[in-house]
């Protein structure tokens, strides 16, 4: 009897959650407070499955798509970030892809979105992508709210151990 070798993706479990992502990218006869609910169960059980070690990286357009489809949803938008950052190194390609949301975010009303966005920008950690984090995180140093202040500062160190040239160009 031969032991699986590392984490195996279950197909099912899979195959239901896309199949569950597709639907809810769609808007149908549900109300926007059941459309809500639904999305976040979804995400928890993407990222449930994905802290236990499943690759749920095939799901990001379809995880990007519908987020984006309740854009003043802070806790939906938080596990989004969570996956982002997760899955950006492996999925460079993509993660580019949501540089525009992410700016968008950086420049929300709410202080929390805002400082959400920036730090999950700065987790990104993909060399290629510097170029476009240098300006939110400017911006974030000079922000009103002491919470974008911070997660900025952070993000200059992160910036900073990344290529430090990037900032002293600036």
């Amino acid at each position: 009897m031969s032991k699986p070798r590392g984490p195996t993706k279950p197909r099912g479990e899979y195959a239901e959650l896309s199949a569950q992502l597709q639907g809810l990218c769609m808007t149908g006869k549900r109300s926007n407070l059941e459309l809500r609910q639904a999305k976040k169960e979804a995400f928890k059980k993407v990222i449930n499955y994905m802290t236990l070690g499943m690759d749920m990286a095939g799901l990001f357009p379809m995880m990007t798509s519908c987020a984006n489809l309740s854009p003043d949803d802070v806790v939906l938008k938080k596990m989004l970030y969570l996956y982002i950052t997760h899955y950006a190194a492996s999925t460079p390609d993509l993660a580019l892809l949501t540089i525009n949301q992410l700016h968008k975010d950086c420049q929300d009303q709410d202080p929390t979105v805002r400082g959400l966005a920036l730090r999950s920008l700065c987790s990104l950690r993909i060399p290629n992508l510097l170029e476009y984090v240098v300006t939110p995180v400017t911006a974030g140093l000079d922000d009103r709210h002491p919470y974008v202040r911070r997660t900025a500062v952070m993000g200059v160190l992160k910036i900073w151990h990344m290529n430090a040239g990037v900032l002293l160009a600036d």
